[in-house]
């Protein structure tokens, strides 16, 4: 079989394959099912995967991303997460998301702290990705916003088929896919996630992410609650594929397109023992993040996945990099405080008081970022019937600072100087 017929035969072996045998406590990654359903209404997409994986290897074996490459070049990634809710526990808070956000920008940089519990024979090829995940600070509209939507719905459960991306379906609809990385947070049936792969409808692009499975603190539940499904969703967005190449037959047929990921007969799950063996292999690479093993045991990407993603990020979805969503100027922020009053203003103290006008805010999402656009404060009120808030911000140094103050009817935005 040449080359380009074995990619074909991948494909369609990973496409079509769904599921294997698991209880209701192991992982579900609903990527390849999803991908199945998209071919299945559009043939043409098998073929754009054939050529990016065909265009892929082509620049590996010329070497244009080397394995061990020290490159220094950090990919900035905007992020907007839509969370679609139907009640109080899928509507979580932006203190959960701020911790997915932290996990994604620790695994793919090798920041990870249980980078240590790597097994000592893959940890020679342990990459980071320089790749940097943040929410975005400029919505489509050029307005100052949080990263985060809302979205209340009366759809109880969400499947495999793009529904929750639109407003039509009660869903959320996504921000332009060449500008930011949508990630919708729902209450997805039976899968944990899934992911677009790289060569499909733009319109659609991005991630879902099962609420309870989503951040490291929070409503999140066992053993799926250290933000590990988003890490693995995420390898999918940026073309990689299950560790052990979809194989369900278990004859270790099956290929990632990595060197040195070894080859294993399927995936694993819980938490193994090392080594744990299959295909003649010293042991699987079961602390890879595209294994599906517990959230907990996973800790590893490898430079040949690397070079995977920096193809994709050089050629494929190069336009999310330079789209400086996630810069704030100060200074190019419209002051909209003459709707609210912080006072007082120059702030000598550590608390400020927020001064709202007009009628009862209801819901108030408050965040304050430095003069490069890191926040440094969230806070949210529920159903708050007060036009007063005090924030104590004795954390902060002196300089300038943006506020922004969301409601369930408006948005403000003001700058306050601390001395």
């Amino acid at each position: 079989m040449n080359f380009t017929a074995k990619i074909l035969f991948i494909i369609l072996l990973f496409a079509s394959t769904i599921s294997f045998a698991q209880n209701n406590s192991e992982r579900r990654c609903g990527s390849n099912e999803y991908l199945k359903r998209c071919i299945s209404k559009d043939s043409s997409i098998a073929i754009k995967i054939k050529n990016i994986e065909e265009n892929i290897q082509k620049q590996i074996n010329n070497n244009i991303y080397n394995q061990k490459s020290t490159e220094s070049a950090v990919y900035t990634i905007p992020v907007v997460v839509h969370v679609v809710y139907n009640n109080d526990a899928q509507n979580i808070s932006d203190e959960q998301i701020l911790t997915q956000i932290d996990v994604i920008n620790e695994d793919y940089n090798r920041a990870n702290t249980d980078k240590a519990n790597t097994p000592t024979l893959f940890s020679s090829v342990a990459a980071s990705f320089g790749i940097k995940f943040c929410l975005a600070q400029i919505d489509p509209s050029g307005n100052a916003t949080t990263g985060i939507t809302r979205t209340y719905t009366t759809v109880t459960e969400w499947q495999l088929d793009d529904s929750v991306k639109s407003s039509k379906t009660r869903g959320a609809d996504s921000w332009p896919s060449n500008k930011y990385l949508n990630i919708w947070v729902c209450n997805l049936f039976g899968d944990l996630g899934y992911s677009t792969f790289p060569g499909g409808n733009s319109t659609v692009d991005g991630v879902v992410i099962r609420y309870n499975a989503f951040g490291r603190t929070g409503n999140v539940a066992y053993p799926y609650n250290k933000g590990r499904t988003l890490t693995h969703e995420l390898g999918h967005w940026l073309n990689l594929i299950h560790i052990w190449g979809d194989d369900a037959s278990g004859s270790c047929q099956g290929t990632d397109f990595v060197d040195d990921t070894p080859a294993q007969s399927g995936p694993n799950y819980g938490c193994p023992a090392f080594p744990h063996s299959s295909c003649g292999n010293t042991s699987d690479m079961y602390t890879n993040f595209m294994d599906y093993t517990n959230d907990e045991c996973m800790n590893i990407f490898t430079n040949g996945q690397k070079q995977r993603a920096l193809f994709v990020l050089k050629n494929l979805r190069s336009s999310l990099t330079t789209s400086n969503k996630c810069t704030v100027g100060i200074d190019n922020i419209e002051n909209t405080s003459s709707q609210f009053k912080i006072l007082p203003n120059p702030l000598t103290g550590d608390i400020l008081t927020v001064q709202l006008n007009g009628s009862n805010p209801g819901n108030i999402n408050v965040m304050v970022l430095n003069s490069l656009g890191q926040i440094q404060l969230i806070k949210n009120y529920q159903n708050y019937a007060e036009k007063k808030i005090s924030l104590n911000i004795n954390d902060l140094s002196q300089g300038l600072f943006l506020i922004k103050i969301s409601t369930d009817k408006t948005a403000y935005t003001g700058k306050f100087i601390k001395l």
